[in-house]
């Protein structure tokens, strides 16, 4: 889930310590969804030309975000960190917030280590000013579970979600529907789909309370319901959810932001697992040239995009052109992400389908075994996507002639499937049916089949 961290970066860049002559300044907290912290300024010896400075930096900052060019952007919050360092120190509360709002950017921008190590050194500047059990380590230490779990490890988002948590509960007393999405969306990375619902309908709950509820909130906890329904298998509530999600936000910023363009996409995935082809190309021939000039060619938003579109050109029959679509998505993907990661491993399962269609069944399986290993590594033996993986891999070993194999697959994988979606699941019905053709199969004494595939 996106939590609208493009939104919640000038959130932050509002209440930013720049006007460093006052004593004190409100600061709202960036996409982590912190508690309001007061940045207290220990001293008021800036110089009017340091004050022009950071005003000219607040607004360049601002205008630079705004338009989502975010290296930019980058190099004036380092600028912003030598000046408060040689102002306040490197433990100051200006420094260590200023900190927190780099690494917010650079976890859009999908810097995570460098993310990870101004949230650690932050945290530890705050530790040693406030103790360990203060709510000014909230933000931070959400900002860290956010971290984490983009990096696909669940078990140490969980830790730092927990950790936040536990202080919020202790100290405040109040329930923040920040901290609920996420932990919303963690859970449903997790395969824990019913968890997910249940925490999203509670955090809407507090984010749509009063006249001044937070809309890019609501959003980004939306989509995080829509993306559990669609790996659920419930396609009509996902499209429901996508196409609000879609409405909101074109009508608040325009058909040619790149929000929408990534709302799009989103829409075009579920319109393709409704089998509805020319409406998800239409959304993708109008998100792809948009976010290409935004976020560059060899972009996580362009990677994503790539995939759909090569299951669109695949629905089509155009097998050639599929693959060297989800090649280069995947080739991007290796290079931001890393390959021990959930968006690879799923692309990797795409390339091993298309290779199988090609009857390249040697390829197609160790593509597959690759990615039943990654899904293994983040997610374990009982999630939904190493299901899908045994499944491809039951399908390969089917058309070799290894029925007894492709057989333990199958119930292997209805066996997770059956725990951890509805019974109405297309997914779960799918498989059901290929291990009840297959048992024809065995009983009739073919080896092949052609048809009947439990692909998505």
């Amino acid at each position: 889930m996106n939590l609208e961290q493009h939104s919640r970066i000038k959130t932050s860049l509002v209440g930013l310590c720049l006007l460093i002559t006052a004593p004190s300044l409100s600061f709202s907290p960036g996409y982590a969804g912190a508690l309001d912290t007061e940045l207290v300024l220990r001293s008021n010896n800036a110089t009017p030309e340091a004050n022009q400075t950071f005003a000219r930096l607040q607004k360049e900052t601002l205008d630079l975000i705004n338009g989502y060019r975010y290296k930019e952007s980058e190099q004036n919050f380092l600028e912003m960190l030598r000046l408060l360092s040689q102002l306040y120190g490197e433990q100051s509360d200006s420094v260590s917030q200023t900190k927190k709002n780099l690494a917010v950017l650079y976890t859009e921008m999908h810097k995570y280590q460098e993310a990870e190590s101004l949230l650690k050194s932050a945290l530890l500047s705050r530790e040693k000013t406030y103790g360990s059990d203060s709510p000014q380590l909230a933000e931070i230490l959400k900002s860290l579970g956010v971290v984490y779990a983009r990096k696909c490890n669940y078990e140490e988002a969980w830790i730092y979600f927990s950790k936040a948590s536990g202080i919020i509960g202790r100290k405040s007393k109040k329930v923040d529907p920040y901290l609920l999405g996420h932990i919303a969306d963690l859970k449903s990375s997790q395969g824990l789909y019913k968890e997910a619902l249940g925490l999203c309908d509670k955090a809407l709950q507090v984010a749509g309370e009063g006249p001044n509820k937070d809309v890019d909130l609501v959003t980004g906890i939306q989509a995080c319901q829509a993306g559990t329904y669609l790996e659920m298998g419930a396609l009509n509530k996902a499209a429901d959810l996508y196409s609000q999600i879609l409405s909101r936000k074109e009508a608040l910023k325009g058909a040619e932001d790149p929000s929408v363009a990534d709302a799009k996409v989103d829409m075009a995935t579920v319109l393709l697992r409704q089998s509805k082809i020319a409406e998800a190309q239409t959304l993708i021939n109008q998100a792809l040239p948009i976010q290409q000039k935004t976020y560059g060619n060899s972009s996580v938003e362009v990677a994503k995009t790539l995939s759909v579109q090569s299951d669109l050109v695949l629905a089509e029959g155009r097998i050639t052109e599929a693959k060297e679509l989800i090649a280069k998505s995947i080739n991007i993907t290796e290079q931001i992400l890393g390959i021990i990661h959930s968006e690879t491993a799923t692309r990797l399962v795409k390339l091993a389908k298309i290779e199988f269609l090609e009857k390249n069944l040697a390829d197609s399986e160790r593509h597959c075994l690759q990615s039943l290993e990654i899904d293994r590594t983040i997610v374990g033996e009982q999630h939904p996507a190493y299901a899908n993986d045994l499944t491809i891999l039951a399908n390969i070993y089917q058309e070799q002639g290894r029925l007894e194999k492709a057989k333990s697959l199958y119930g292997q994988a209805i066996a997770i499937l059956s725990k951890t979606l509805p019974p109405d699941s297309p997914d779960l019905k799918s498989n059901q049916a290929a291990y009840k053709t297959l048992l024809k199969i065995k009983a009739k004494g073919r080896d092949t089949l052609t048809q009947d595939r439990p692909f998505r």
